[in-house]
């Protein structure tokens, strides 16, 4: 997140920053204000986050502090009781969030809440 630094110098000095590392392609950005670190492809030349690109948006969404859950489909195959994996990085939110978190063409789409 770029809040956490703020406070190693002005904010173009870490805009600065942050700008030679994503020409370095050491660093991606996946929101606004929000980055990932960031490794080269060894068979091409284009970065791929660490840890994984799902991973890193839901983590994202962690420090936003947006609360969400699974989807009923990622639920039913993590418990065993479905072999259809599921194939989009989905997520049910409990809280409201109006950003466009992603990574290329990898998104992180949103459920509403269902209501009774």
């Amino acid at each position: 997140m770029r809040k956490d630094l703020n406070n190693l110098g002005s904010y173009r000095q870490v805009s600065r920053a942050i700008n030679k590392l994503i020409a370095e392609k050491r660093l991606v950005k996946i929101g606004a204000g929000i980055y990932a670190k960031a490794y080269l492809s060894k068979y091409s030349n284009i970065p791929l986050i660490k840890n994984g690109t799902d991973a890193a948006l839901r983590e994202a969404l962690k420090r936003l502090g947006i609360d969400f859950e699974p989807v009923t489909a990622e639920k039913e195959y993590n418990e065993g009781t479905s072999t259809q994996a599921p194939v989009r990085n989905i997520v049910k939110l409990k809280s409201r969030c109006r950003r466009r978190i992603a990574y290329k063409k990898n998104e992180l789409i949103f459920e509403k809440k269902h209501q009774c």
